[in-house]
C-alpha cells in the first residue's frame, strides 16, 4: 500500500505541527479531510479477507485521493 500523510503521533509531533499543515493537506485530497488509521485498517482488513482472494501484486494507492 501507498499511504499518504495520516494524522499520526509522527505527524503531529515529529515531522510539524498538525494544524499548520492539515488546511494544505485537506485541499489536496478529493475526501476533504486528511486520512486515519482506521482508514487504512479499513483497506489491510478487506486485503486479508477471502474478498480479496484474486488481488495478487498490486500497488494499492490508500491516499484519499491526493493530488501528486
Amino acid at each position: 500500500m501507498t499511504p499518504a500523510e495520516f494524522d499520526t503521533l509522527f505527524a503531529t509531533n515529529v515531522r510539524a505541527p498538525f494544524f499548520l499543515v492539515q488546511g494544505i493537506l485537506d485541499r489536496l485530497r478529493d475526501g476533504g479531510r486528511v486520512g486515519h488509521p482506521t482508514d487504512i485498517a479499513d483497506v489491510v482488513s478487506y486485503l486479508v479477507s477471502e474478498d480479496a482472494r484474486w488481488i495478487t501484486g498490486q500497488i494499492l494507492d490508500a491516499s484519499g485521493g491526493t493530488a501528486h
